[in-house]
């Protein structure tokens, strides 16, 4: 909860200072991504073109990795998320544009986990990896922060909640 007062904080700051146009026709926006996502922080990038005034399209992805010990060896997952995303930004205000979007993608998750030396339970230990299209749904808004410069806040999918800093181009 904390975390989301702070993101919700950050948001509108940067909507009181935002003085200048977001999003445009014609134009290209990358950079990178950095939110929550599956089990832990995620980072990733994204790309957007501006395809009409209102309609951008895209591709976005992001990794998350964690590992964690137990007494008898470590798991090991790795989550992938890359995917196609078109926006639809309403307005173009000054300093800001909210948008909604969607994302199809493709997942992959591998799991493992090792045994330490001493167990002999299963000494390679086990690994296990899937992959499945996915379909997801984004909600956020850009904000102005410089003359080529838009941060970005978002809830939706791969990404739960981030944060990412654009370059216009």
């Amino acid at each position: 909860m904390k975390k989301l007062l702070s993101a919700v904080m950050v948001m509108a700051f940067l909507f009181s200072v935002s003085q200048a146009d977001g999003f445009r026709e014609k134009s290209s926006y990358a950079g990178p991504v950095l939110g929550f996502g599956w089990h832990d922080l995620m980072l990733g990038a994204q790309y957007e073109y501006g395809l009409s005034k209102y309609v951008g399209l895209g591709a976005i992805g992001g990794v998350s990795w964690e590992n964690y010990a137990t007494d008898w060896g470590e798991y090991s997952y790795t989550y992938i998320a890359v995917g196609c995303q078109c926006n639809y930004h309403f307005i173009q205000a000054r300093g800001w544009d909210p948008f909604l979007g969607g994302v199809l993608g493709y997942n992959i998750v591998s799991a493992s986990y090792s045994y330490y030396p001493g167990y002999t339970v299963h000494p390679s230990g086990w690994k296990a990896s899937g992959s499945s299209l996915f379909l997801g749904g984004t909600a956020g808004a850009n904000f102005k922060v410089g003359k080529t410069t838009l941060a970005q806040a978002r809830l939706g999918y791969p990404f739960y909640l981030s944060g990412s800093l654009l370059f216009k181009f």
